[in-house]
């Protein structure tokens, strides 16, 4: 990205911020990598001063002479920012041409970062393939960012790192690459924090509706290609509204949480089994495909959920009515089935 003067600094903001883009790479006229500009610069009212001061390293005809010293200084302080973000720069032809401090943290042996070393061994340093590295960077000639994450140690812990790969270009099509590393452990450990309390039933910690929909629906597509059946099953509690009423709700709550410890012990890996709200209970069992498979599988998990409970050091017993229904045969929808295996689990309740 080009700025040729301070006029451009509203039109650059705007796109700046508009395309959220993390960092931007300033170019002086012949396409050639000055320096960096990052968000927060902008939000902290930086950005100006490091336009100016890379026109000024880039055109000063002193700057050759004073050196390399004072572009290193100006590159170090702009590059190595409040984001603790590394940042990587090659030129053409894959040779680091500089690089900031905050790029050495990610490294078990800092010193092979060095000038003229190729991005290769930073790549095999960072459990990034190769040929990984390389489509990235055939990629990001296209003028598309690429990403890639790795898994790193660091100081003896494992840290989730996320790489952004993006061409830098030049009038005559490409001066280089900048790579920027960010250590996005925590976003990582938050956006799975996020999908649990989406995904997953806060008492039992077994996955809810909408986690158990999405895996239906994605076993209905699967049987559908492969002309295979799969058995769906409702369990109802039966007498969990006295327990409720006789003890407490919170004796009812940890029962409820026992109850869907003991299914969640008993079904397969390939199994699901959620809670569907109240004192129901919903199974995507992909492996049994035949009423009888179906009748075997109920047995089993009354006979678990009937021993009893030790609940608050009080003695506790109760039992389950289920119902199933296997597709295609009796429906070929979620909403189809529900319906047959719910017939079919209050018809056994009014039978007890």
């Amino acid at each position: 990205m080009i700025i040729p003067n301070e006029d451009c600094l509203h039109l650059f903001l705007s796109t700046f911020l508009l395309k959220s883009i993390d960092i931007a790479v300033v170019v002086d006229d012949e396409g050639k990598p000055a320096g960096t500009i990052s968000r927060e610069d902008f939000l902290t009212g930086r950005c100006e001063c490091p336009i100016r001061q890379s026109t000024a390293l880039t055109h000063s005809p002193d700057s050759h002479q004073e050196g390399n010293t004072s572009s290193a200084t100006f590159l170090e302080k702009v590059l190595t920012h409040t984001f603790k973000t590394g940042i990587i720069g090659t030129d053409e032809h894959l040779g680091i041409i500089y690089f900031n401090s905050a790029a050495g943290e990610f490294l078990d042996k800092p010193e092979i970062l060095r000038l003229g070393n190729p991005i290769w061994i930073i790549s095999d340093a960072c459990n990034i393939s190769r040929h990984e590295m390389l489509e990235a960077l055939k990629n990001a000639k296209t003028g598309a960012e690429q990403v890639i994450n790795s898994w790193l140690n660091i100081n003896e812990e494992k840290h989730f790192v996320q790489y952004r790969i993006s061409m830098v270009p030049s009038n005559d099509g490409l001066a280089g690459y900048v790579i920027s590393i960010q250590d996005t452990t925590s976003q990582r450990h938050a956006e799975a924090n996020i999908r649990k309390l989406a995904y997953y039933d806060k008492l039992t910690q077994l996955p809810n509706r909408l986690l158990f929909e999405e895996r239906i629906q994605q076993e209905i597509k699967r049987c559908k290609r492969t002309n295979a059946q799969f058995t769906f099953m409702i369990m109802d509690l039966d007498g969990f509204k006295q327990i409720n009423d006789t003890l407490g709700h919170h004796i009812g709550d940890l029962l409820l949480r026992a109850v869907g410890n003991r299914l969640e012990r008993t079904v397969r890996a390939s199994d699901t089994v959620a809670r569907f709200g109240g004192d129901e209970f919903i199974f995507l069992l992909p492996d049994i495909g035949t009423a009888a498979a179906a009748q075997t599988f109920i047995i089993k998990i009354r006979e678990i959920t009937g021993e009893p409970y030790i609940i608050d050091e009080q003695k506790t017993s109760i039992n389950g009515s289920l119902g199933y229904a296997i597709y295609p045969d009796d429906g070929d929808s979620y909403e189809d089935l529900l319906k047959k295996a719910d017939a079919r689990m209050y018809h056994n309740k009014r039978a007890c």
